[in-house]
């Protein structure tokens, strides 16, 4: 606002130029750290004035429940390292992280504790990486014998195979 009275009045506005900095992750809404800021993904930031770095560091390893775990894989530019120091630019920049899926696959027998259970290929903690198959057998124990499968698998050979495309579960009958 001009004060009354007051004529031939320049104001200069400066502006400094920030740049836009979004980072994201496959799957999404995952925990990264930027800067030492928690910032789930997607995450934006604005405010960061051109040339200026920004440390972004991605999580190894998140586990959001016991089913499922996602293991740090790779950047969008190409890098494997799970840590990024990244210049401002003017332009907005995206640095996409992407995890590879793990599930676990969950064993048991019906009635309980009445069988025994062979996985190929072995399991690493229980655990699969997405979209790979197991076999799972059966060894009944105690005199029982083999019927079917239930939970996430079907049939009524002693073997049967799953694709572990997400927690699953094999309960011998």
């Amino acid at each position: 606002t001009v004060p009354t009275g007051l004529t031939a009045v320049t104001l200069t506005a400066t502006f400094e130029l920030a740049g836009k900095l979004q980072v994201t992750s496959v799957p999404s809404g995952l925990p990264f750290r930027v800067d030492g800021t928690v910032c789930t993904t997607p995450c934006i930031l604005s405010d960061n004035t051109t040339g200026s770095h920004v440390q972004v560091v991605a999580t190894a390893s998140i586990s959001p429940d016991t089913f499922k775990r996602y293991d740090f894989k790779s950047w969008n530019t190409g890098s494997t390292s799970n840590s990024l120091l990244i210049t401002i630019g003017d332009q907005t920049q995206i640095f996409t992280a992407t995890y590879q899926g793990f599930y676990k696959l969950t064993t048991g027998s019906q009635p309980a504790n009445q069988a025994t259970f062979t996985l190929n290929p072995p399991a690493t903690g229980g655990f699969y990486a997405e979209g790979s198959q197991v076999d799972v057998t059966a060894a009944p124990q105690n005199g029982f014998k083999f019927q079917q499968w239930s939970g996430d698998v079907s049939g009524s050979s002693i073997t049967a195979s799953v694709v572990m495309n997400g927690p699953r579960l094999a309960i011998a009958v």
